[in-house]
C-alpha cells in the first residue's frame, strides 16, 4: 500500500468521525503543541492563542485566550 494510498483511506476514517470528537482532537494536538513551546496564535491578535475547541448548539466554536497582562480575570481591562 502507498502512502497516498495510506492517507487516503486515514482520509476515510476521519470524514466519518463525530465533530465533538474531531474537535477533542484539536484540542489535544493544540496542547502538544503548547507543551512543545509552540502556541497556536490569532492571525489579527497575536496576544490571543488558541485553547479550546467546543460544540454548543450544534456549532463548532473555539476559545482564544489572551495574554494581555492588563486584563483581570473576567477578562476586562484594568485601567
Amino acid at each position: 500500500m502507498s502512502i497516498k494510498e495510506k492517507v487516503d483511506a486515514m482520509t476515510k476514517i476521519i470524514r466519518m468521525t463525530p465533530v465533538p470528537v474531531l474537535l477533542a482532537c484539536l484540542e489535544s494536538m493544540t496542547n502538544i503543541l503548547h507543551e512543545r513551546g509552540i502556541d497556536v496564535v490569532d492571525w489579527d491578535d497575536k496576544s490571543k492563542k488558541l485553547v479550546q475547541f467546543r460544540v454548543i448548539g450544534g456549532k463548532a466554536y473555539f476559545f482564544a485566550a489572551s495574554d494581555n497582562k492588563e486584563s483581570d480575570k473576567n477578562g476586562d481591562s484594568k485601567e
